[in-house]
């Protein structure tokens, strides 16, 4: 696995102002990080892609997965940029982490410039992806995505339950355990654990909805 970082706005891709096209083919990039450490400077902005560049921005084939993510922190942002390209069938693909929206925005325009003799009109291409969390209280087991310049409809924040702590996104309460009732949204339900199941000190923190404390393993089936 190659780590890449381009320690001036803290992402994995960097084109300043006046430099030249960027090409992207059959790529997979990963953010599992929030924040990175590097000679004592801690970088806290994360992205996969910013560029300022008026050169083409080509990026084909390629999937950028957020598992994690800063909250208001763009993943791609191209501003002031000239031709992008996401491929044919926009077949790149941006996932933000389970829990979060994708938050899209396209402020391309055209700008005229005018001279003594003639006029000319360029297109400037500027555009934002960021993940949004779901609010305090609500929860949801998907991920936003776009693919390209499509935003992938459906993604649906819903009400906490009783037995869940929904703070960030959604995890189990002690002697609670979590499953899934629906797949199209993907809904859950809680139910207290069995005797001697689950935690057995209310103190240790869960990390999932249905994540076991060391004293049971395998599927948990429940009987309606």
């Amino acid at each position: 696995m190659l780590t890449i970082f381009a320690s001036a706005v803290g992402g994995s891709s960097y084109a300043a102002e006046g430099s030249t096209s960027v090409v992207i083919h059959n790529s997979f990039f990963v953010l599992s990080k929030t924040e990175l450490i590097s000679d004592f400077k801690t970088f806290l902005k994360s992205s996969f892609i910013h560029t300022e560049s008026t050169g083409p921005l080509v990026v084909q084939n390629t999937t950028l997965n957020a598992k994690r993510n800063a909250v208001k922190n763009s993943l791609v942002t191209i501003g002031k940029g000239g031709p992008v390209d996401f491929g044919e069938k926009n077949l790149t693909a941006l996932y933000c982490p389970v829990g979060s929206e994708m938050e899209f925005l396209n402020f391309s325009n055209t700008i005229t410039t005018i001279t003594k003799e003639f006029s000319c009109k360029v297109r400037v291409t500027g555009l934002d992806y960021s993940c949004l969390p779901c609010p305090a209280g609500l929860y949801s087991l998907q991920r936003g995505q776009t693919h390209g310049t499509y935003q992938t409809p459906g993604f649906q924040c819903l009400i906490c339950l009783f037995g869940a702590n929904c703070s960030k996104n959604i995890i189990a309460k002690p002697k609670f355990w979590g499953f899934e009732v629906s797949k199209y949204p993907p809904v859950l339900k809680f139910t207290i654990c069995p005797m001697g199941y689950c935690s057995p000190n209310e103190e240790l923190d869960s990390f999932d909805y249905n994540y076991c404390q060391g004293n049971r393993s395998g599927v948990f089936l429940w009987a309606m």
